[in-house]
């Protein structure tokens, strides 16, 4: 996927933005889902354009795990580069 982003489908950006949303998913997945989510944001940006806002978001107010705030914060310093 980071070599070639158009062999990951549709649904599985979609799938991965429902679980970072999702407050009744596991922390630990929510954490890897975000990573996921910005390295697919490196290399399409209209993804990156639907997602930077909800990871701003999640930084804001709604999470007060430190590994997704962490990842969030990983995943937003690499999309500034």
């Amino acid at each position: 996927a980071q070599f070639d982003s158009r062999v990951v489908p549709g649904k599985s950006v979609t799938m991965m933005q429902a679980l970072m949303s999702s407050k009744k998913t596991n922390p630990h997945i929510r954490a890897h889902v975000f990573v996921a989510l910005g390295k697919l944001c490196l290399e399409d940006e209209s993804v990156a354009k639907k997602c930077v806002a909800a990871f701003v978001k999640e930084l804001e107010s709604e999470t007060d795990n430190p590994v997704i705030r962490n990842n969030i914060v990983v995943v937003l310093c690499d999309l500034l580069k």
